[in-house]
């Protein structure tokens, strides 16, 4: 009787697990979708690992001056009996059985890894054609990253010499997306907006007479 109990009790005792999954939120911005599972801690755990990401492909989009097209991408990363697991499709597997990739306790190698196929995915809108080939045949995110950006690179001190004014411009007109979205996030009033737009204009009035 105790031998059928405990096999029956090994059974029904659920394997402790969570998954986050990517999305789009309101502003289309990538955002931490759904988070599933059955253990509070590793939903945490799996929110805050897949949001490391969604951080990192920010930081490479204003680093290559790309957009970012957050309905193009799909991933998950989660934890299973302590163990973190990335999920190329998206879906919220844990299992390696089902396709899910085992990272043991390496947090940064299963989030560099989640980045990189999101760009893989094509969530990096804008990009010159060669820094797309790099990115997609990178082995690892630092090291297409760092190719990159010296590929881009090139470009970006050809143009800074041949159009200074223009260069310096377009940076500015990037810096401000980003500030408008900002100000949208924060619900700015219609006199906040005048102020930034007030400030977009002396800025650039600043740069075009230096």
């Amino acid at each position: 009787g105790s031998i059928i109990g405990s096999v029956i009790g090994g059974a029904l005792k659920k394997t402790k697990r969570a998954s986050a999954t990517i999305a789009a939120n309101e502003f289309g911005e990538l955002s931490v979708g759904s988070i599933v599972g059955n253990s509070k801690a590793f939903k945490e755990q799996s929110g805050d690992l897949l949001g490391q990401s969604i951080d990192q492909i920010n930081r490479i989009a204003e680093q290559l001056g790309a957009t970012v097209n957050a309905g193009a991408g799909s991933v998950s990363l989660g934890v299973r009996k302590g163990q973190i697991r990335l999920d190329t499709s998206g879906s919220g597997k844990t299992k390696t059985s089902k396709g899910a990739i085992d990272f043991g306790e390496d947090a940064q190698a299963a989030v560099e890894a989640a980045t990189l196929d999101l760009i893989k995915d094509g969530v990096l809108v804008g990009l010159r054609q060669g820094t797309k080939v790099l990115l997609q045949n990178a082995k690892d995110l630092e090291d297409g990253l760092s190719q990159a950006l010296k590929f881009e690179d090139v470009f970006n001190r050809l143009a800074k010499r041949k159009d200074p004014i223009g260069f310096a411009v377009n940076a500015l007109n990037r810096e401000f997306e980003g500030l408008i979205t900002l100000f949208k996030k924060a619900g700015a009033s219609a006199t906040e907006y005048a102020q930034l737009e007030e400030l977009y204009g002396l800025e650039r009035a600043d740069l075009i007479k230096q």
